[in-house]
This record gives structure tokens, C-alpha cells and sequence, in this order.
């Protein structure tokens, strides 16, 4: 046969691999909602919950990053006054909690999903008895049609249950541009998180294509029996790892291994997409051990610009519990890196003498140099 460049065809692996790209994201305030009941009110729900909520889940980073940005928040536990603390001793959540825990798990759920709810039950005198989450995906914000808040429902199949918003505790996580809910930081992270999916699959594709290579064996025979038998006794070798013995005298079986040589940038790019990850979440990557790629001045340098941001939260939360609960609440900063080096840190007795740990002249001055 000869060469035939009109004859040259090329692969369609588009429809193979997708191309991915972020959808637009439009606001949706209580004003541009879904209208309700006789054209007075209008609603909104996260139709997403569930997919988010399951990205939450099927992303190892993204649920470790989620995590550990609440237990800095909570981690160091809330100080209050006795009565709210017995209060506070009562709530159990679905049966099992403390108030901890519920807060805990709606701060969570409301960086992944924008919204967290949880039900304010009270007995006829308006005594506190229960605090009781609800899933996002059961829950409609109803404003009137200048966009205020008028309630929230709570619907399960054909059951529609009314709360009032002062019976409802709810966390907006970034509640931006006038809108009646939050943002969910899975939506800015989508792309991020599909790459990273992507990128693991094809090393672990590379990873076993290096224990398995691709054999391409050429038969100098056409007889389906001797292939079949072949290919049997291939496969017995495959599973138990032992070599193949064939008598030959004429050259009947030749094979080819096909390569593959995994390019340094794949490691390079899977780096990248963590890196992106913990950047838009907003937790450095010295705090859960993965490195930052920065040098010690640097990670001391992000470790005290990410307490500023963990201090903004606690607040966040102290004035939320005040202004929805009623109740004044404090929490404990988590230790600082100037406070205390880490217990179990291993040290010579030279870095405590210059608190080599915490912050040194050097780091904290600008060089004459460098001044503007």
C-alpha cells in the first residue's frame, strides 16, 4: 500500500472528552425570584443543593479545606454567660448534638451550599427547646415584592411547613449583590474541582498503565481456536503474574509494548489546581500540611495573615448568634504562631532561646531598599 495523505483521517475524542466550561451566573434576589401565590410574594430555593452538596463530598481537598477553616473557627470553643450556657446545654439537635456541633456543621454547609437552616423550636412561652437543621433542598426563602423576608418553608412532597423568620436561624455564607441568599463557594471552585478530578483520574491511568502496559501481540495466524486459546492462556498469566513459554521455531509471535512517559508537568499541574483550591477557599496550604511551596519566613507570613481572616469569621458569628438568637456569645481565637510554638514541635535549644518560630526582625522590617 502506498502512502496516501487524501486518505488521512482525524479522531472525534471530543465527544469522548467534554470540554468544560463555567455556566453564567446571573443574580437572583428575593425581587427577581420565582413569583408565589397570587403574584403577592416571590420564592427561591437552591435547585443545586444536592449537586453541590455531593461535590462536597466526592473532592478530598475541597471537603478537607471546608473543614478545617471550621474547626479554626470552633476549634478553641465559645465562651457566653451561665444562663445562655444552660441554654445552650439544652439544645440537641436531631437528638444527639450540642450547639457546637450544629453550629459547626451549618458554618460547613453553608460555604458549600451559600445557605444553612436550622428551626428555632419554642415552647408556648417563647423558652428555647431545640435547634434543628433542615436541608437546604427542603427550604424556600418567600420575600414580598419589594424583596423582604416574610417567611420560610419547609416543603416535603405535598407537605408545606410555614416558619416564621424568627423561628428561623439561617446562615448566608457571603450574601453579595442583594440577593436573599448566599454564595456557595462550590460554585466559583466548579471548574477547579472538575480539574482536579481529571488530573487524579490520569495519574492513576498513567499509574496503572506502568503496572499494566498495553500489549499490542501480532499472531502470524488467522485461526480463531489458536487465537482464542492464545488469549486464554494470556489471561491466565495476566492473573497469576507468571511468565508465557510457547515452543517456536518460525518467528510465529511477535508483540510491541506501547510506552508511556508521563510528562513532569502533570505533577506541576496537580499542584496548581490545589494551590487554586485552597486560595479561593481561603485556607493556606501550610495549615492542613500540604505546603505552601513558600519558604518558613513566608508560611509564618500566611499563617498570620490567615488568622485576621479566621478573626473576621468569629466575629461574623458572634453577631449573627446576637442579632438572630439573641444571645451573646465570644469565641476563642485559635493560638496564634507569636503566642506559642506548637506543642510537639521539635526544637533545639537555640530556636527557643531566639523564638526562631515566631517573628524575627528581619521579617517583619522593610530593608532600606526596598522603603518607596
Amino acid at each position: 500500500m502506498k502512502f496516501d495523505i487524501t486518505q488521512a483521517d482525524y479522531t472525534n475524542l471530543r465527544s469522548v472528552i467534554p470540554e468544560l466550561a463555567p455556566a453564567p451566573k446571573l443574580v437572583d434576589a428575593g425581587f427577581l425570584g420565582t413569583i408565589g401565590a397570587k403574584g403577592k410574594e416571590y420564592e427561591w430555593n437552591n435547585s443545586n443543593w444536592k449537586d453541590q452538596w455531593g461535590v462536597f463530598h466526592a473532592s478530598p481537598d475541597f471537603k478537607v479545606a471546608e473543614t478545617l477553616k471550621a474547626v479554626w473557627i470552633f476549634g478553641q470553643g465559645i465562651q457566653t454567660d451561665p444562663l445562655t450556657n444552660v441554654e445552650f446545654e439544652r439544645i440537641k439537635g436531631y437528638g444527639k448534638q450540642n450547639i457546637r456541633d450544629i453550629f459547626f456543621s451549618m458554618d460547613i454547609t453553608s460555604r458549600v451550599t451559600g445557605d444553612a437552616y436550622a428551626e428555632i423550636v419554642k415552647d408556648d412561652k417563647g423558652n428555647w427547646l431545640n435547634l434543628v437543621e433542615k436541608p437546604g433542598s427542603n427550604v424556600w426563602i418567600i420575600t414580598d415584592l419589594k424583596g423582604m423576608l416574610k417567611r420560610y418553608e419547609v416543603r416535603i412532597g405535598e407537605k408545606i411547613t410555614k416558619i416564621d423568620p424568627e423561628n428561623m436561624f439561617h446562615v448566608s455564607h457571603m450574601q453579595l449583590a442583594g440577593e436573599c441568599h448566599g454564595t456557595a463557594d462550590t460554585d466559583a471552585l466548579l471548574s477547579t474541582i472538575l480539574a482536579d478530578f481529571e488530573n487524579f483520574e490520569n495519574l492513576r491511568k498513567i499509574m496503572r498503565h506502568q503496572a499494566f502496559p498495553f500489549i499490542m501481540w501480532l499472531l502470524k495466524t488467522d485461526n480463531p481456536t489458536k487465537i482464542a486459546d492464545f488469549k486464554q492462556k494470556l489471561a491466565e498469566c495476566r492473573k497469576w503474574k507468571e511468565d508465557l513459554v510457547i515452543p517456536d521455531d518460525d518467528d510465529a509471535i511477535k508483540f510491541q509494548e506501547v510506552q508511556t512517559n508521563p510528562n513532569a508537568l502533570v505533577g506541576v499541574y496537580q499542584d496548581i489546581v490545589r494551590n487554586r483550591l485552597f486560595r479561593t477557599v481561603m485556607m493556606p496550604q501550610i495549615v492542613p500540611g500540604a505546603g505552601g511551596m513558600s519558604t518558613m519566613s513566608e508560611s509564618k507570613v500566611i499563617a498570620k495573615l490567615h488568622e485576621q481572616i479566621i478573626a473576621h469569621e468569629q466575629k461574623t458569628w458572634e453577631e449573627r448568634i446576637y442579632k438572630q438568637l439573641f444571645r451573646q456569645v465570644t469565641f476563642n481565637a485559635p493560638v496564634s504562631i507569636e503566642a506559642a510554638p506548637m506543642p510537639g514541635l521539635a526544637q533545639t535549644a537555640s530556636k527557643n532561646a531566639n523564638q526562631e518560630l515566631g517573628f524575627q526582625p528581619g521579617e517583619t522590617m522593610i530593608n532600606a531598599g526596598e522603603r518607596a
